[in-house]
């Protein structure tokens, strides 16, 4: 995770704690990013060892329909304490879950609102998993954070 932030920022990153898996990453069209991220959730869960509530899954720009299903359900206050369960993914955009960590992350590059704002997206996109990282998007995105 380390290193894709130093892929990116160009700046040295401190490691603190064990090393963890390489990231992985899945090239896709931007349009697609989040089919393919929820495919890989699946194989996250179906792999096992891991609670719902250990892996996010992010979105750089449009938010995954299953967020805006559970901002439908829940409204703002009840989505923003569903980010915090043990037994669901959270699902969330990168903006809504700054902030916020968990041991895995599912980064969704399906876009950006600016350019000026990839950047900045991906650092804290990445920077949110403590353990693994998996980015699923195009590949200009995929070579920028190294891969």
């Amino acid at each position: 995770i380390a290193g894709a932030l130093r892929a990116l920022t160009g700046e040295e990153q401190e490691v603190r704690g064990a090393t963890g898996p390489p990231v992985e990453f899945f090239e896709t069209p931007a349009d697609n990013a989040c089919t393919v991220a929820d495919r890989v959730v699946e194989a996250v869960l179906g792999a096992g060892g891991l609670a719902a509530g250990d892996i996010a899954l992010l979105t750089t720009w449009r938010r995954h329909p299953m967020q805006e299903q559970r901002l439908d359900e829940l409204g703002a206050a009840g989505f923003a304490e569903s980010l915090l369960s043990p037994d669901q993914v959270a699902v969330c955009t990168v903006k809504g879950f700054k902030g916020l960590e968990r041991p895995v992350v599912v980064l969704a590059v399906n876009g950006f609102h600016e350019e000026s704002d990839a950047e900045h997206l991906l650092r804290v996109g990445v920077s949110r998993a403590t353990h693994r990282l998996v980015v699923v998007g195009p590949a200009q995105w995929l070579d920028r954070l190294g891969r």
